[in-house]
């Protein structure tokens, strides 16, 4: 069965949006890491303590989420239509104007 949308181009554009999560994930984990450092002021009260904690939490929880929806949408792409796609662009490749 053929699709009307292009594997290819969901599948390229999911490679920029991982390629960003890449780039921002030793930010993200160091923020995470920040926060938690926080949990040492003497005399922090327990509610600022579980918010800190929730915003650590909240971090780490969006990392694994969109590394996994990253995944979900590689492995839900129809895959046979995407190696046409990919033959197919192999084999005429695209002309670029200088």
């Amino acid at each position: 069965m053929s699709v009307r949308w292009s594997p290819l181009k969901v599948s390229e554009a999911v490679d920029r949006v991982e390629a960003h999560l890449k780039a921002a994930r030793k930010p993200l984990v160091r923020a995470q890491e920040e926060a938690l450092t926080t949990l040492d002021i003497p005399e922090l009260p327990d509610y600022m303590k579980w918010e800190i904690r929730s915003l650590a939490d909240r971090v780490r929880g969006s990392l694994s989420a969109i590394s996994y929806d990253i995944e979900r949408i590689r492995r839900d792409l129809p895959k046979d239509q995407l190696t046409r796609e990919k033959q197919d662009q192999v084999e005429r490749p695209t002309l670029v104007s200088g």
